[in-house]
């Protein structure tokens, strides 16, 4: 599998991925991914910064140009999945992805979320960005969907649902369109311990 960051101006798979400190090596094939573990690679700008702080301050045609080479001249390699990670709204980024994926098979989305208002509006216009480019959604996943209290493992709900999953119970809280996949995915739950997945059934 592999890992494809396209957030040009804020990558976080490197710091995410727990391989930060990792260089991208360039061969006579092309640029070699950092490998994660034996089944999972990834490719980023951030492991080409200097440093985690630099902003990256480029305009479209050279963000849609970097990206185009992540495509192109990275040596993938054999890889049952490309996860694509994306930055939130319907940008140059989502449009120049769109495009090269455009005669690729089995291409859909997963739309993240959070339990507020604000956040759904940036999802509406996600999924009508899908919508009109062609791209199957899959589904949504609503993250910091509760707090795990790290000495009883009870789940607080700080947010009020979203009502993301609305879908799945024949709702249209989200959109009100009737393609989307399965509904909700689940929901991630954070605290001390790390993060929790609950299953749609159990929101």
């Amino acid at each position: 599998t592999g890992l494809l960051d396209i957030d040009i101006c804020g990558p976080s798979a490197p710091r995410m991925m727990g391989v930060e400190a990792n260089e991208v090596r360039q061969a006579a094939s092309g640029w070699q991914p950092v490998w994660v573990n034996d089944a999972l690679c990834v490719m980023s700008i951030g492991f080409m910064l200097p440093s985690r702080e630099d902003a990256v301050v480029w305009r479209g045609v050279r963000k849609n140009g970097l990206m185009k080479q992540f495509l192109k001249d990275v040596e993938w390699g054999p890889l049952d999945y490309l996860v694509v990670d994306a930055p939130p709204g319907t940008s140059d980024e989502h449009i120049t992805i769109a495009q090269c994926m455009n005669h690729t098979h089995n291409v859909g989305a997963v739309i993240v979320t959070t339990p507020q208002e604000m956040a759904l509006l940036d999802v509406r216009k996600e999924i009508n960005f899908c919508l009109k480019a062609g791209i199957k959604i899959l589904g949504i996943v609503e993250n910091m969907a509760g707090f795990v209290c790290p000495h009883c493992n009870c789940t607080s709900e700080i947010f009020l649902p979203s009502g993301a999953d609305e879908h799945q119970k024949g709702g249209a809280a989200v959109s009100d369109e009737k393609s989307i996949g399965e509904g909700s995915l689940g929901a991630a739950s954070v605290g001390g311990g790390g993060a929790e997945m609950r299953g749609a059934e159990g929101m």
